[in-house]
């Protein structure tokens, strides 16, 4: 894969991102932290890892020491999630900008697992991917059974938009 498709799979996930925070607008903030599939646990829950994943990952990746945990404290409104989220995407699409398709090889060392933990970037930037899919994929099935469906995620709708 090249660079290009990972900054257009980055793009995806956080438009999907946008359709499940629109979303969650017709809830009530209360409905935040409802878990209707107990065994997903609540949209606040959920989101709260992903930030903490993208957090995570960027800081490393810009060379920084590692951000362990995330503004989960700052999280309560959709409103909040949305300014939360900001800066963590806009350093991600930073990050991708610099990059060159030689880059995606490079190892990147995950410190906090040991002296031996060194995946590819392209690795973590697929995991990115992945990780933003599963989870989104459970954004929308809670937010569907709160009675406030997100619509369709897939590449082609996503495509569709792009083309206006």
């Amino acid at each position: 894969m090249s660079v290009e498709q990972f900054r257009s799979f980055i793009d995806h996930a956080y438009w999907g991102r946008g359709k499940i925070l629109d979303a969650l607008d017709g809830v009530d903030v209360e409905q935040l932290d409802a878990a209707p599939l107990d065994e997903l646990g609540s949209p606040r829950e959920i989101i709260a890892h992903m930030l903490e994943f993208e957090l995570l990952f960027s800081s490393l990746l810009i060379g920084d020491q590692p951000i362990f945990g995330g503004p989960d404290d700052e999280l309560t409104s959709v409103d909040a999630i949305r300014s939360a989220w900001m800066p963590i995407e806009q350093s991600w699409r930073t990050y991708i900008d610099t990059l060159g398709d030689d880059d995606l090889d490079r190892p990147v060392h995950l410190t906090w697992r040991g002296p031996d933990a060194v995946v590819r970037l392209r690795d973590v930037l697929a995991q990115f991917v992945q990780h933003q899919g599963q989870h989104r994929s459970e954004l929308a099935a809670i937010v569907t059974a709160l009675g406030q469906s997100p619509g369709e995620f897939d590449w082609w709708d996503y495509q569709a938009t792009q083309e206006r």
